[in-house]
């Protein structure tokens, strides 16, 4: 029979029952919102408790590379590393919790053209649901049928996020079991349900008022929404377990709507560009124009479409989670606390920042705006040298290593923090963010090779990232082309979101969405000639002071 130990999670005093050998992680998991960006890995560090409760194990080394002795001394754990082996009192600070604030993604609100997949009656109300399934967030659209208006939205934590930040973790968590995958499913549907809920309350609506709901997300996120192997996304040769269109009746998932209620998942492009890009360009709609256009969705992963009415491509770029504040060591996703939008005085060398709820929340850490800001500030202001070194000779900041690790620049001391969290950037996370500004740079040269181009007329970008950052900080880094190339820039808070609305009111929409399917051509960015040597080259920051 299996042992049991009581443990108390301050400040709310909370009583949980966890099993003999577990890690904190897993016992915490379903009952409190720790952050666990690295799916319990023991990589990201971001899994930080107060272990009370004396007597434990000493630190391994994992926890002393991610913990300072400050922590240490304080009593800090990585959660993923402590082993449930007694009765337990935790505390969670706030650098460890994953808060419930997500940034509301918009929409046009409409009308959208309006052609029904059903036959609609005068005296009857009609409504549906348009989901962008994000691997960090999940935004609903509570639409009505008839006259093509977004009645309400909504938007929520993807509460996969405890087993993982980016797709490869949860591939990876996944793929052990198949209670695993149905534990993803049944997440998502949650969070489906959860959105379906709050915006039926604003419209003084209920489910049977919901006749149909359509979902864009990203391949893995689709595959694990419909319950399908994920594991072969997880090794090459990345082959889907279907590209088309998946339909069900809510009944079929488990969802209590009105029976027959539809259930539509978008088809996907390739292994790594999924509905939610298809969705995209359905809502741009640059197969229609002469005009070249380039989209860029930014997010965990990063997916780009190139092309006009003439012919398009696209392709994926592996960016990691880093811009999205993941598995940096002060990283964070944007929420309250997070430093969203920084700079660098090239005269005095002050470091001025906002923070998203500034009013009431103190500096926790950079989210991917705030690291993208941060670093080309740092480049302006020579901190960085162009190959992604600090420059220990930089004035206004001083290049340490703590307690003998990775060299760093503090720009928020504990002391100064009413957090008490020292706020930092290490060697460790210019090179995170280098690799993924070099997957973005080289995948949109790659494509305008392929198309043979050196100019595009119009950029779009959109994604849980590329509609919020600042883009002139993009290309200062080299991240994006310089001004020339890009054309006209435009950001956009939620296009696939969009592109699923339009799915959902318009049944020609989803006719297009086939066709735009095998229309669009894949290139796979690691089979292109020296592609390689052409992502390390572009790792440097050209305009980087020497």
């Amino acid at each position: 029979m299996a042992e049991y130990h009581e443990i108390t999670v301050l400040p709310e005093g909370k009583k949980i029952m966890a099993e003999a050998g577990k890690t904190l992680m897993d016992a915490l998991a379903e009952h409190v919102d720790l952050r666990a960006d690295c799916g319990g890995n023991g990589v990201c560090g971001k899994c930080r408790i107060i272990v009370i409760t004396k007597g434990l194990p000493d630190l391994n080394d994992v926890e002393q590379e991610h913990l300072s002795s400050g922590l240490i001394t304080s009593g800090y754990r990585l959660a993923c590393q402590v082993v449930v082996d007694r009765p337990m009192m935790v505390r969670l600070p706030e650098s460890g919790q994953d808060k419930g604030h997500v940034e509301a993604k918009k929409v046009f609100p409409g009308p959208y053209p309006v052609n029904p997949y059903l036959e609609l009656k005068a005296d009857k109300r009609y409504l549906g649901l348009a989901v962008d399934l994000g691997t960090t967030t999940v935004a609903g659209y509570l639409c009505d049928l008839k006259t093509g208006h977004i009645l309400a939205s909504r938007a929520t934590i993807n509460p996969q996020r405890r087993y993982g930040d980016d797709v490869i973790s949860r591939i990876n968590f996944a793929g052990k079991s198949p209670a695993n995958l149905k534990r993803l499913q049944g997440l998502a549907l949650d969070a489906i349900s959860y959105l379906a809920d709050t915006c039926l309350k604003e419209v003084n609506g209920d489910r049977d008022d919901i006749y149909g709901l359509i979902v864009a997300g990203n391949t893995t996120m689709e595959h694990i929404l419909a319950g399908l192997d994920v594991s072969r996304l997880g090794r090459t040769p990345f082959t889907p377990a279907t590209f088309s269109e998946i339909k069900f009746k809510t009944e079929e998932l488990g969802l209590r709507f009105r029976p027959g209620t539809s259930f539509t998942i978008l088809p996907i492009i390739a292994a790594f560009v999924g509905g939610d890009t298809l969705a995209c360009v359905l809502a741009n709609k640059p197969y229609r124009r002469d005009e070249m256009t380039l989209i860029v969705d930014l997010g965990t992963n990063g997916e780009i479409v190139l092309g006009n009415k003439e012919g398009m491509w696209t392709t994926s770029c592996a960016t990691g989670p880093a811009l999205e504040g993941a598995q940096l060591s002060c990283g964070m996703r944007a929420t309250l606390g997070a430093i969203s939008a920084c700079d660098i005085d090239p005269a005095t060398y002050k470091f001025s920042y906002k923070t998203i709820g500034e009013d009431i929340e103190p500096p926790l850490g950079f989210c991917g705006s705030g690291i993208l800001d941060l670093i080309a500030a740092m480049i302006k202001s020579g901190i960085v040298k162009s190959g992604g070194n600090f420059n220990k000779n930089a004035p206004g900041y001083t290049i340490s290593d703590r307690d003998g690790g990775m060299a760093r620049v503090v720009f928020i001391p504990e002391d100064n923090n009413p957090a008490k969290v020292e706020i930092f950037v290490s060697q460790h996370d210019i090179r995170q963010v280098q690799l993924a500004k070099a997957a973005v740079i080289t995948g949109i040269r790659e494509l305008m090779n392929k198309v043979g181009i050196k100019k595009i007329d119009r950029t779009i970008l959109t994604g849980a990232f590329g509609n919020a950052f600042n883009w002139r900080s993009a290309v200062t880094i080299g991240m994006l082309p310089d001004l020339d190339t890009l054309g006209k820039v435009v950001s956009t808070d939620n296009l696939a979101g969009e592109g699923a609305v339009l799915a959902l009111l318009d049944k020609n929409t989803r006719f297009e969405a086939e066709e735009i399917k095998s229309k669009t051509q894949y290139m796979n960015l690691a089979e292109q000639s020296g592609f390689m040597q052409k992502f390390v080259e572009n790792t440097g920051f050209d305009e980087a002071k020497e």
